[in-house]
C-alpha cells in the first residue's frame, strides 16, 4: 500500500476495522481482523499471533500475493 493510501486509511479510521495499535506500535487484531486475516496468514504458514507490527502485516500480505502469483 502506498503512503498516500495508508494516510487516507488512517485519516478515516478504516484500519480500526481490522486492528488497533498500542502506544508502542504493536497491532491488536479485532475480531473482524482475526476472522479475515488469520486464515490468509495460515496459507503461508504464519500465525496471526506472531504479527506484531504494521510492517510485519504488510510483509505477510506481500508474501500471500507473491504466493498466489506464483500459483497462477
Amino acid at each position: 500500500m502506498g503512503n498516500e493510501a495508508a494516510k487516507a486509511l488512517k485519516t478515516i479510521g478504516l484500519s480500526n476495522i481490522w486492528f488497533t495499535r498500542t502506544d508502542d506500535g504493536r497491532l491488536n487484531y479485532t475480531k473482524s481482523g482475526r476472522d479475515v486475516y488469520a486464515p490468509l496468514f495460515r496459507q503461508v504458514g504464519v500465525s496471526i499471533d506472531d504479527v506484531e507490527t504494521v510492517e510485519q502485516h504488510k510483509e505477510v500480505i506481500r508474501t500471500i500475493i507473491d504466493s498466489r502469483a506464483r500459483a497462477s
